[in-house]
C-alpha cells in the first residue's frame, strides 16, 4: 500500500499523504539504555541470591527493601514501555498541502500543528556534529510568513525531507501562479494566490449619472 492511499481525519478531498515519519529512534537510546542496565542488575542480584546472607523476612527493613524493589521493577518496566507507545503516537506527515505535525502521549498531552506549504517562507536543514551525521537525523527549521519559526526536532534523513519539502512547496508556489496571474482590479492587487471574483470598475452611463447642483440665486 502506497502512502497515497493512508488517510486520516481531518484530511481534505483532494489531499494526499506523501510521506510521513517520527522522530529518530535515538530519542529512545537513554530510556533503552537505563532500562537494560537496571534490568541487568536485577538479574545479577536474583542469580546470586543464594550467595548473600539475608535477614529474616520477619524483619521490617528486609520486607520495606524488597517491597522497594517490586515498585521499582514496576516503574521502570513501565516508562520504558510507556516511551516506546508515546514513541509511535507522535508522527509528522506530509501531504501535498501541508506538513501536519502530531505529539501525543498516553495520558497528558495530544499537540497537533498543520502547516501549509504556501505560508512556508524558507527552510533550513541543522545536522551539526558527527554524532548526528554518522546516525543521520537532524532539526529542519520552518520560517513562515510571520513572527513564528517551527522547528522539527531529531528528523530521520533530514537531507531528503528538506529537498522534499522545498519541491512541494515550489509546486504549490508554481500552481498558485498559473492558477491566477498577476492583475489588479480597481487598485486591488490579488496576486497573492488567493482568488477574488473581481471585475475592472466600468464608468456610468450618462444617463444614470448624476444631473448637476444648478443654485437658485434668484430666490436669495
Amino acid at each position: 500500500m502506497s502512502n497515497r492511499d493512508l488517510h486520516f481525519r481531518g484530511q481534505m478531498h483532494d489531499e494526499d499523504v506523501i510521506t510521513f515519519f517520527r522522530d529518530h529512534w535515538v530519542v529512545l537510546l537513554p530510556r533503552v539504555i537505563s532500562f537494560v542496565l537496571f534490568m541487568a542488575v536485577m538479574g545479577l542480584f536474583f542469580f546470586n541470591l543464594a550467595r548473600f546472607k539475608l535477614p529474616s523476612l520477619d524483619a521490617i527493613f528486609f520486607r520495606a527493601l524488597v517491597v522497594l524493589a517490586i515498585i521499582a521493577t514496576g516503574f521502570m518496566i513501565h516508562r520504558f514501555f510507556l516511551s516506546v507507545i508515546e514513541y509511535f503516537l507522535s508522527v509528522t506527515m506530509i501531504t501535498n498541502y501541508r506538513i501536519i505535525h502530531v505529539r501525543r502521549t498516553l495520558y497528558i498531552m495530544n499537540h497537533k500543528e498543520s502547516i501549509y506549504m504556501r505560508r512556508i517562507q524558507d527552510i533550513q536543514k541543522q545536522q551539526d556534529g558527527l554524532f548526528k551525521n554518522i546516525l543521520r537525523f537532524g532539526e529542519l527549521v520552518i520560517n513562515v510568513f510571520g513572527p513564528d519559526l517551527i522547528t522539527l526536532t531529531t528528523v530521520p534523513n533530514p537531507e531528503y525531507h528538506f529537498r522534499l519539502l522545498n519541491r512541494i512547496r515550489n509546486q504549490q508556489l508554481n500552481k498558485n501562479q498559473q492558477k491566477l496571474p498577476f492583475r489588479e482590479h480597481a487598485g486591488i492587487d490579488d496576486s497573492n494566490g488567493n482568488e477574488e471574483n473581481t471585475r475592472p470598475i466600468e464608468p456610468l452611463e450618462p444617463e444614470l449619472e448624476a444631473p448637476p447642483v444648478e443654485e437658485d440665486f434668484h430666490s436669495v
